[in-house]
């Protein structure tokens, strides 16, 4: 054997491996946070094969996540300025909080792209995401 599941189509394994790179590329660009969601929502969209659509559903929940938890990290930081006290600690850990979860969100993506473009399954952005299909 090669590294791959028995019966795994190359064609799925560089489906699921792009879904994954596709999303840190966009990632790593000048529109990342904003733009990121557009490759896995068109990977997504664009195959029946549910391998692919599995992980690409898996990316797409991770950039939702991600992207809420900017908003939220931005709101809370440009508040700090009109808060007495003791607020703005809590605006520095939602902010650094956001950046740890961007992090290993990212090496995640990384990884993901590495083990589905092997055949392995990959699991982990769906635990660290929340699940937004409805």
């Amino acid at each position: 054997m090669d590294g791959t599941e028995a019966g795994r189509d190359p064609v799925s394994q560089d489906g699921a491996r792009w879904s994954y790179l596709g999303t840190a590329l966009v990632a790593l660009t000048g529109v990342g946070i904003v733009m990121m969601w557009v490759v896995p929502l068109a990977m997504r969209n664009g195959t029946r094969d549910r391998w692919i659509q599995r992980h690409a559903t898996a990316a797409l929940n991770f950039c939702r996540t991600l992207l809420v938890g900017f908003v939220v990290a931005w709101i809370a930081a440009s508040g700090v300025r009109s808060w007495e006290g003791v607020p703005w600690l809590v605006a520095t850990f939602v902010l650094w909080g956001w950046l740890a979860y961007a992090l290993v969100g990212m090496v995640g993506l990384l990884v993901g792209a590495y083990l589905t473009g092997r055949g392995k399954d990959f699991t982990f952005l769906e635990r660290i995401s929340r699940d937004w299909s409805g």
